[in-house]
């Protein structure tokens, strides 16, 4: 059911996942490609002459238009040497090097890089995943950051950072706090077309589609990104709908790290960005092994990866089936509304607020302890007013009663 891939390379989305094309990287001892190194003088020599201090050099701008005619690249996918460590890149190629957009993952030390290439290298706006998660959002120069970039943490706190030294993001250079970033809002609704990705199984159980509904959730990514192995970052996963991109293993082992994480949901982004809906991606289960599909999944097209954002609110519905709609497929929309993206509560604040509940709790039984040891303690009221009464002095006994009463 899976259409050949453009230019004929790989296999089938199913098949192609299965075979993990996406495997572990070496580290390598090598630095930046020499070739490279003089491709770089000499763009930067012609980046000088072509900008005067009157107007200015935007570097991004600069690089970006450059990158616009199309027609000398191609997309391809392909093990190279990015900041002396070999990755995977799936991307755009010119003159034999990467060069446009691409995404380069170095399993070697579990981090990513989404965004501009030049060269062969990390340069121009991009987005570079840490091993741990957290997420730099700006402009890179030879894959060190240019300027204030805006880092979002494991627990989705934002936060606005510059290089602490000038080492490569592949180096894990150190990253210096400057200031809290602003909150990201969504002004205006996004919609984003999804496929669903339908389930396959051995034993031909089930529907294809019968773990397909609606859900409503808050957006979180996946660490690793391609959840190719359990999520380091699961206990943050509970009760949310989780991103993760498309390589480096089977569409079922993806699913099965997320659904094992407790996610409602699954988005699963595709890796090339010049891509259409031309394939139906599979899950294939095996109820044999006690693994079946249970939450919904949906493919989106690279290019939207843009859309989705950390600790945004969103909803997942699917459209009903008309007389025009492809067999076997199943589509939908995930719908962004207009909002303001929080970050998650960090685990030390949770368990802070939780042991402050706890104490509170506890200062509040042994007050009511206190209270009720100091009611046993004293005569039935009964008695006590009665025998006031009988004496007839009913103010001590009103008197006894608004004192017990008060300690109450």
């Amino acid at each position: 059911m899976a259409m050949e891939p453009r230019g004929g390379q790989g296999l089938t989305a199913s098949a192609g996942e299965a075979a993990g094309q996406d495997g572990a990287c070496e580290v390598s001892e090598s630095n930046t490609v020499p070739a490279a190194q003089s491709a770089f003088a000499q763009v930067d020599r012609k980046e000088q002459a072509q900008h005067s201090p009157a107007t200015g050099s935007d570097e991004s701008q600069h690089y970006e238009s450059k990158d616009e005619d199309v027609n000398t690249k191609t997309w391809r996918k392909e093990d190279i040497n990015v900041g002396g460590v070999s990755c995977t890149f799936e991307g755009n190629f010119e003159g034999g090097s990467p060069s446009g957009f691409g995404r380069a993952h170095w399993d070697a030390i579990g981090c990513a890089y989404v965004g501009q290439f030049k060269h062969g290298d990390v340069h121009g706006a991009g987005t570079f995943i840490g091993e741990d998660g957290s997420r730099i959002r700006g402009i890179f120069r030879r894959g060190i950051l240019k300027q204030e970039g805006v880092r979002t943490t494991r627990e989705g706190k934002r936060e606005m950072v510059v290089s602490h030294e000038p080492v490569h993001v592949t180096r894990r250079g150190g990253f210096q706090v400057v200031g809290r970033a602003p909150t990201e809002v969504i002004a205006e609704e996004r919609r984003v077309t999804a496929a669903a990705v339908m389930k396959m199984n051995s034993m031909h159980e089930g529907s294809c589609f019968g773990h397909i509904r609606t859900m409503e959730g808050k957006i979180k990514f996946a660490v690793p990104y391609r959840a190719h192995r359990p999520l380091s970052n699961a206990d943050l996963c509970q009760g949310k709908i989780v991103v993760v991109q498309r390589g480096g293993c089977t569409i079922a082992e993806k699913v099965k790290q997320v659904q094992t994480a407790g996610a409602t949901a699954m988005i699963l982004v595709g890796m090339d960005n010049e891509d259409r809906f031309s394939e139906i991606m599979q899950i294939r289960e095996v109820p044999e092994q006690g693994f079946l599909a249970s939450i919904p999944v949906v493919y989106v097209l690279g290019k939207d990866e843009a859309q989705l954002s950390e600790g945004m609110i969103c909803r997942i519905v699917f459209l009903p089936r008309t007389p025009r709609t492809p067999l076997t497929w199943s589509l939908g929309q995930i719908i962004v509304p207009p909002q303001t993206c929080y970050a998650d509560d960090s685990q030390a604040n949770q368990d802070e607020l939780l042991s402050h509940f706890i104490e509170m709790r506890k200062a509040d039984m042994d007050e009511v302890n206190r209270r009720l040891e100091l009611i046993n303690q004293t005569p039935p009221l009964p008695a006590v007013c009665a025998k006031y009464l009988a004496r007839g002095r009913p103010e001590e006994s009103s008197a006894i009663w608004d004192a017990i009463r008060g300690s109450m």
